[in-house]
């Protein structure tokens, strides 16, 4: 099949489901959908693992001598500490910036009314021992629960 045409094939199909979803809905589609989402979701988890697990050691494998090594730790450190730095601060920027434990009050679920009783952090829980207790309670996992 050409390439152009498949290119029409897939935009026909896709707007030919969409119209479908939309006009035929049925009861039984959501736990369908459902159980797709979740084979699909699965698969993947099945498969990512052992793919970033060989694709690690076929790196290592790869390497000639203890200067490789060294180039490729310290781009990864350094890689890694560059994108933390961009996480952190831009979480700073807002959590400093929006508040958004005060701008915005939870929506209770159930009703969809503001529940103005519930509050996310409170000034104890902004101190920098509890942000620093808080940080190394979620780093300090179990890699083994991490990759589950």
């Amino acid at each position: 099949m050409q390439r152009i045409w498949f290119t029409g094939f897939l935009i026909i199909a896709a707007v030919l489901g969409w119209a479908l979803a939309v006009w035929l809905p049925s009861p039984g589609m959501d736990t369908a959908m459902a159980l797709a989402r979740t084979l699909f979701l699965n698969g993947l988890k099945l498969v990512i693992a052992p793919l970033i697990f060989f694709s690690l050691i076929s790196g290592i494998l790869r390497l000639r001598g203890t200067t490789d090594m060294r180039r490729l730790g310290s781009a990864t450190i350094g890689y890694y500490l560059a994108t933390t730095a961009i996480a952190i601060t831009i979480g700073l920027v807002v959590v400093a910036g929006l508040h958004p434990w005060t701008s915005y009050a939870p929506l209770d679920m159930e009703t969809t009314a503001v529940d103005t009783s519930v509050r996310l952090i409170s000034a104890v829980d902004a101190s920098p021992g509890a942000i620093l207790v808080g940080l190394l309670g979620r780093m300090l996992v179990n890699p083994f629960t991490a990759l589950a």
